[in-house]
């Protein structure tokens, strides 16, 4: 068996360093990558993939401790996969969200960099997903990086997609004026035992009340540190689930997690176009000056890759 093979079997297998050696390989675009990525694409399709944001601050890590405790209890085979900004040296993640995550020994958890990409996810989590996916995992809690109103693709790669609210936390109006309002299937109000959670619980209802959609947006109540109102929130994401199978939207959503995974196409095909010009004698007849711009532009369309 080929080192390919090994590591994909024992991935598969359920061991937790093949699975994060896997992803590494995956996140490094590496040369046996897109071999790993083509054969789980292949058997993925399965897992509930679960997009979790919210302003920072708000308790989107704790929210996802209980969650995830909950469901590995009821039987599920948990992934955690938490999108952090990246390092401007390293591109790795800064923070790693899972020393804020306790009692989780039965569930995948993995810290993620956006690596310069916009939009709160990041092509390299989408990517992380699939892998995920494929795998076998039942559950994927995705954790994006705390959202604004634009920080929004977390709507193109979960099936669902859980807005995490708090009182006192950030700023409440600009929070309900945001891309947030439009992308939430499930609105927790966390913190639920503060005093100015019922405010809160009112004002997102009526926001939401202004809104049309398939699926009505459910706002459900949580203190995730006391673990009250876990059971009603999952209750509420296995409706929405079944909402989802009923409806024929989940095949949809999958289409746009594979649309977003174009942005890495792009960036591949930018790479190879760039590293072509770099290594091609022209660029260097070009600084000595011994051709012209336009001469140098010309001959770089015969060295460039087809």
């Amino acid at each position: 068996m080929d080192c390919l093979s090994e590591l994909l079997s024992k991935a598969l297998a359920g061991d937790e360093l093949s699975i994060g050696r896997l992803i590494t390989e995956v996140e490094n675009l590496g040369t046996r990558s897109y071999d790993y990525v083509d054969k789980l694409m292949k058997l993925g399709g399965k897992a509930h993939v679960v997009g979790v944001t919210g302003p920072q601050g708000v308790g989107k890590s704790s929210l996802i401790n209980a969650l995830a405790l909950l469901a590995s209890s009821k039987g599920m085979r948990v992934a955690i996969l938490t999108v952090d900004p990246s390092s401007p040296l390293t591109s790795g993640s800064f923070m790693g969200n899972r020393i804020r995550m306790t009692g989780l020994e039965k569930v995948f958890i993995r810290s993620l960099a956006t690596r310069g990409f916009s939009g709160g996810v990041g092509v390299h989590a989408s990517l992380s997903i699939e892998i995920m996916d494929g795998l076998g995992f039942d559950l994927i809690l995705l954790e994006t990086v705390g959202a604004g109103q634009v920080d929004t693709d977390v709507m193109h790669v979960a099936h669902t997609v859980i807005v995490v609210l708090a009182p006192g936390v950030g700023d409440e109006v600009q929070a309900l004026k945001s891309g947030l309002m439009e992308i939430g299937h499930i609105y927790v109000i966390n913190k639920s035992d503060l005093p100015e959670a019922l405010k809160l619980e009112d004002n997102v209802k009526f926001v939401l009340s202004l809104k049309e959609s398939e699926w009505t947006p459910k706002v459900v109540k949580v203190s995730a540190l006391k673990g009250e109102g876990v059971d009603q929130l999952y209750q509420v994401l296995q409706q929405h689930r079944e909402w989802l199978n009923d409806s024929g939207r989940r095949e949809v959503l999958v289409k746009r997690r594979r649309k977003l995974l174009e942005l890495l196409l792009l960036k591949m095909a930018e790479d190879s176009v760039r590293s072509a010009i770099r290594s091609s004698y022209v660029t260097q007849e070009f600084t000595e000056g011994k051709i012209g711009l336009k001469e140098a532009i010309e001959k770089l369309k015969m060295v460039m890759p087809r």
